[in-house]
């Protein structure tokens, strides 16, 4: 090695001046990143930029949040997306990027129906289970089949017990009376519906809802409840058509959903 003073000191047949690796053996001199040092001592073997993106220590071919700094690289849900960058890192069931859907509704409440503009949850159509109009149903991943169980042996039949002497018969109970009939519940009274409830968006679509008032001394007759869609008008963009405020951290734009995410000129339905 007229060029190496200590003559391949590796002993792995490449002299230093051309060894990717000229402390650490490697006869094979594999580089799969292609960033001039060999496997065997580079730090992140797949990453040609060595974690260079972020410095978090986690190489960028395992980093769930490439360009963030985030040296656990959680990922509490599941879905690839590091919780430092996702903007529902308890819900792998997001409808998009901007809403965190089903299991997150806002305002205390309640539903198998997401609304698509923002996060209330709300019920089916009163006796289906059909959603209201801008609203999406929250499907639920089925669970994983288990193993079948491993058969038992059969068990080792038992002697045939000794019989029993037979019991002393007993008196015949006194018959108890026949219970006294109940009176048929009073029939339900047909009522109106009362006014519609206020709108849950402003625009770009919502729904409302109104109910039957429960008449003196009965029962209103179901449905009891009916909804309709609301305010489906596109959203205006912000007044003065400049920049939106309050935008979830790396993001920015003219146009705003309900949870903070900014972004571009033209906005959707919701936004």
């Amino acid at each position: 090695c007229p060029l190496d003073a200590l003559n391949d000191g590796d002993g792995d047949g490449h002299c230093a001046n051309d060894d990717n690796c000229p402390e650490d053996a490697n006869a094979d001199q594999l580089d799969s990143d292609g960033d001039g040092a060999g496997d065997v001592c580079d730090i992140c073997p797949f990453d040609a930029t060595d974690d260079a993106s972020d410095g978090d220590g986690v190489c960028d071919d395992v980093d769930t949040c490439i360009g963030v700094f985030d040296p656990t690289n959680a990922d509490t849900d599941g879905d690839s997306v590091g919780d430092a960058c996702d903007a529902c890192p308890n819900n792998s069931r997001q409808w998009t990027e901007s809403f965190c859907g089903c299991g997150t509704c806002d305002g205390g409440t309640v539903g198998p129906c997401t609304h698509l503009n923002d996060r209330t949850c709300v019920p089916y159509y009163v006796g289906t289970t059909i959603c209201p109009a801008g609203s999406v149903r929250c499907e639920v991943d089925a669970p994983a089949p288990t193993d079948d169980p491993a058969p038992v042996d059969d068990p080792t039949p038992l002697d045939d017990p000794a019989p029993l002497d037979d019991p002393t018969p007993i008196d015949d109970p006194t018959p108890l009376d026949d219970p006294t009939p109940a009176d048929d519940p009073p029939p339900c009274v047909e009522v109106e519906f009362g006014s519609w409830g206020s709108c849950s968006a402003t625009c770009g679509g919502g729904t409302q809802w109104r109910s039957k008032a429960p008449p003196a001394g009965g029962e209103a007759c179901p449905p009891l409840q009916e909804s309709r869609a609301c305010n489906t008008h596109d959203c205006p963009p912000p007044a003065g058509g400049g920049q939106c405020t309050g935008c979830w951290p790396g993001t920015s734009g003219r146009c705003k959903t309900a949870d903070t995410v900014c972004w571009g000129d033209a906005c959707p339905p919701g936004a």
